[in-house]
This record gives structure tokens, sequence and C-alpha cells, in this order.
């Protein structure tokens, strides 16, 4: 199985590449004009076996202000965007709360300050990667496809 594991923002979108359970790579993808056509290239890179896209889904905090509001919203429509072009490629989408993986994996509760959720997050994807990882996009889409690859199953 192929589990591509996505965190979207706004700017530099986080991914991470998992064959078998095991990681294979990790990058970042720049949100400018070629970032759809980068997301078509990423989708048509594997086309045999079972294809998963596990891609974080947003949380807006009861209390957001308006700026955090229209994030959201630009993060809700790169989410929608990733999800349909890989889907259009025979990908099953996957969307998983931030609370979800953060929780099993990294031990983090919903009281957890995200400045500590994020530096967490970085050092159990240096663990997994081997390598320091000291960016937290990239360090959340390996920690979302390590979580991945323990709770999403073939059929």
């Amino acid at each position: 199985m192929i589990i591509i594991a996505i965190d979207p923002d706004t700017k530099r979108i986080g991914y991470s590449i998992w064959e078998n359970g095991h990681l294979k790579s990790w990058g970042l993808i720049d949100r400018d004009e070629e970032f759809l056509d980068k997301m078509h290239k990423l989708s048509t890179t594997y086309d045999k076996g079972t294809r998963v896209l596990v891609i974080e889904g947003q949380w807006l905090h009861p209390r957001a202000s308006k700026r955090n509001v229209l994030t959201f919203e630009r993060l809700v429509e790169v989410r929608a965007s990733i999800a349909t072009i890989f889907e259009c490629n025979g990908w099953i989408p996957v969307v998983v709360q931030p609370q979800t993986w953060q929780t099993n994996i990294l031990q983090c509760s919903s009281q957890t300050k995200r400045i500590d959720r994020k530096r967490y997050s970085m050092r159990l994807a240096s663990e997994l990667a081997g390598q320091e990882i000291d960016n937290h996009n990239i360090a959340d889409a390996i920690c979302l496809g390590y979580w991945a690859t323990q709770n999403v199953y073939e059929e």
C-alpha cells in the first residue's frame, strides 16, 4: 500500500510518502502558480496497488478571529483541491483531524499549546526520518503518515 500524507498550508504544503509502512521520502510543495501541476505529478507517480491520500483536516477554534476564519477558508480550498486531484487519479482520500493523530501518536491533548505540539511533531518526525526535521509542515506530514500506517488498512 502506498500512503501519501499531506499537511495543507496556505504557503508551503508538507508531504510524506510511505510504501508498505516504510517512510520513503518527504518534502514541501510551494503553493504557487505551479502548485496544482505539482500535486497532479505527485498523484500520478504511483499507479499500481492500493493508494491512499491521508490529508489533515482543518480545525477552527470557537473563538477564532476574522483573520483566522479567512485562513481557515483558504486551507479548506487547498485541501479540497488536493483531494480532488488525487481522487480523480484513483487515490482513496482519508481526512484526519489534527486532534486524532496528535492525541494518538504525540500523546498530546487539545489543551497542549500549539508550539509544544509542533516541537513534539518535529522530534518524532526526526526519529522516523533518521535525520533532523526542522520544518513543522514536513514533520506533521511525516507524523500523519506514520499514524496512517497504523490506522488505515487495505480492503
